[in-house]
């Protein structure tokens, strides 16, 4: 199972990175 958390890129949260 994978869980998309939100992460901080750039200066902007942005979800999309899985785990």
């Amino acid at each position: 199972m994978c869980v998309c958390v939100c992460v901080c890129v750039l200066g902007r949260y942005t979800c999309g990175v899985w785990f």
